[in-house]
């Protein structure tokens, strides 16, 4: 208690002092010789030195506490204080010791200005075959089975590119010029196709108008309640579907039989029962059926058609052209990869070819399905036949009569193929024949999928074949029939289009298949009902009405009355068409 004024090296000098003189010796020493000896300074003031030796001036001065615990006496290593590398143990102190010796790096790195930015590249070259040799090494089987399942895919990809090579080259070499083709709509699935139009369109026809095909589609009809047609006139031969055709499969399939008969494409004005009706004024306006839902499913085309409109006084007769697409029927129009003319346009995959064989793949399959041991229904005499030798396909005629908005009275003509069971009535059921083929199995193998995967290779059709499928919707509505059959039909070789087999067969009543594509009647008929209204705000004459290949938009020309009457329309002859006895179009107009 004595040495108060004493710092703390007096004290500890004396301890010292005390340990090596002994009890005995420690009391002749006083304080004032103690500090004499050690030649330490006192503090008069309070504890702790008075003054810093020399020696320890620029030595930073850090305080300590005895419950302090000791740290590094020289941490220069600490640059990582705080990080996620650098966490304290749990028997740490989370606080820092000789807080004074640590260097804050956020302050000397805010100092710091990037002068250049690009990312530094490893020299590390050996990475990849490294990891490679270390995954297949040290992961687990199942592992190293989907590794190897990935190499293979790859190889596959890599080998089917290398396929395509020759024939990407044979591309570039057909490719003029170098320069991609066309495309209507733009890119369709990774290359362009060019659309070729129907007719060629002449600089002397005179624009009447533009229909814009996204109005058309938007089009509804003016009153709330659709037309009804009703028959007025029939004629034709018809006979009764066979059920065993429902049974057929990839494993019972059947070939396409060949049939002999006549089919005939007779346009409107040419009919001699259209004929007899206008001049008796039982209608105003005249379609067959293919000519008006051509026009009703505009909206959903792709490929080009035209329509001839002739108008006298208040007659409309709307036509086709001998020879024409409407008397074909497409193939993949509405697929993401059409055909094209890549390969020749005689080429057995080229639209041309392809369009005429699904019209005679239709025709056959219209008359295989029939029970040719039953008995048919006979209307009447086919009125197309002029020679007696020809025996006329199986269809029947029907001639509806619509009466729409304005007071316009209406006929169809309308086909029918076959006749089933009765279903609401105990007269028989009318059917509706058609048939889809299919050219590429590449894209769907209907042999290895119509049983297993039908509702896939339908999904496909609709949407590949969308406009082709919503004219057959169209015209069993417009027609009355109870059903459509749908026929499968491939190819027996990809390489032929000669000889076909029916795969499958499938019937589905018209609304429901309408529902399915999204077939709105009110649609239809508002077309129908904003074309009969512009054709009759003109004056007397000749009309087209072309759909555009490379644009959304269906032209309205003004033709010159002796247009496509010299042969040079652009389409062939049909020798099959004309009656033996029937009145010219020019006496029907005197008539008119």
């Amino acid at each position: 208690s004595t040495w108060g004024p004493l710092s703390f090296s007096a004290r500890m000098a004396a301890s010292s002092f005390t340990a090596m003189a002994g009890s005995a010796a420690m009391a002749s020493w006083s304080l004032d010789d103690i500090a004499s000896v050690a030649d330490l300074p006192s503090n008069e003031d309070g504890w702790g030195p008075s003054v810093t030796p020399s020696q320890f001036t620029d030595i930073q001065f850090a305080p300590f506490g005895k419950s302090d615990r000791l740290g590094r006496v020289s941490d220069i290593g600490n640059v990582l204080a705080g990080s996620r590398f650098n966490k304290p143990r749990r028997w740490q102190q989370t606080e820092q010791i000789n807080s004074a010796f640590f260097v804050d790096q956020d302050d000397q790195d805010g100092d710091f200005e990037t002068i250049e930015s690009r990312p530094v590249k490893s020299k590390f070259r050996g990475g990849a075959r490294f990891r490679s040799k270390w995954n297949e090494s040290n992961v687990s089987w199942r592992a190293r089975q989907r590794m190897y399942r990935g190499k293979q895919r790859l190889q596959q990809r890599v080998g089917g590119k290398q396929r395509q090579q020759p024939r990407r080259k044979k591309l570039a070499q057909n490719n003029k010029g170098g320069k991609a083709n066309t495309n209507t709509f733009g890119w369709r699935g990774g290359r362009q196709s060019q659309r070729d139009p129907s007719v060629a369109v002449s600089p002397e026809w005179e624009v009447v108008e533009d229909l814009h095909i996204s109005a058309l589609g938007k089009m509804m009809y003016s009153e709330p309640e659709l037309p009804v047609g009703k028959t007025i006139h029939s004629c034709g031969t018809l006979r009764e579907f066979s059920a065993r055709m429902v049974g057929v499969s990839p494993r019972a399939e059947q070939p396409l039989l060949q049939s002999e008969a006549t089919f005939y494409h007779v346009t409107t004005s040419e009919d001699p029962v259209i004929q007899q009706l206008a001049m008796s004024g039982k209608a105003t306006v005249f379609f067959s059926d293919s000519v008006l839902t051509a026009l009703m499913c505009v909206p959903r085309s792709f490929d080009s058609f035209d329509i001839v409109v002739n108008k006298v006084g208040d007659v409309l007769f709307f036509d086709k052209r001998d020879g024409a697409m409407l008397d074909l029927l497409t193939v993949d129009e509405t697929a993401t990869d059409p055909p094209t003319n890549e390969f020749g346009r005689n080429h057995i995959n080229a639209p041309g070819p392809l369009a005429r064989e699904a019209a005679h793949v239709n025709q056959m399959f219209s008359q295989h399905v029939l029970a040719r041991d039953r008995k048919p229904i006979v209307f009447g005499e086919n009125p197309f036949v002029s020679d007696p030798s020809e025996t006329p396909a199986s269809v029947a005629y029907h001639y509806r009569l619509f009466e729409l908005a304005g007071d316009v009275r209406m006929v169809v003509r309308c086909e029918i193929e076959a006749y089933g069971p009765p279903k609401k009535s105990s007269s028989p059921s009318l059917l509706t024949v058609k048939a889809l083929n299919e050219y590429d199995p590449h894209n769907m193998d209907w042999r290895s999928k119509i049983e297993s995967q039908r509702g896939a290779v339908i999904a496909t059709e609709l949407k590949n074949n969308n406009c082709k499928i919503a004219r057959w919707t169209a015209q069993s509505l417009v027609a009355g029939t109870e059903q459509i059959v749908l026929g499968f039909v491939t190819r027996l070789t990809p390489a032929q289009n000669q000889r076909h087999a029916i795969v499958g067969v499938q019937l589905d009543s018209p609304e429901e298949l309408a529902a399915r594509i999204n077939l709105v009647q009110q649609n239809l008929w508002g077309i129908v009902e904003r074309v009969i209204d512009l054709m009759d705000a003109q004056p007397d004459g000749k009309y087209l009405l072309f759909r555009d290949p490379a644009d959304p938009v269906v032209h309205v020309y003004a033709l010159p009355p002796n247009a496509f009457e010299d042969g040079d329309d652009g389409g062939n002859d049909d020798d099959g068409g004309a009656p033996a006895e029937k009145h010219t179009m020019e006496s029907v107009l005197e008539s008119l």
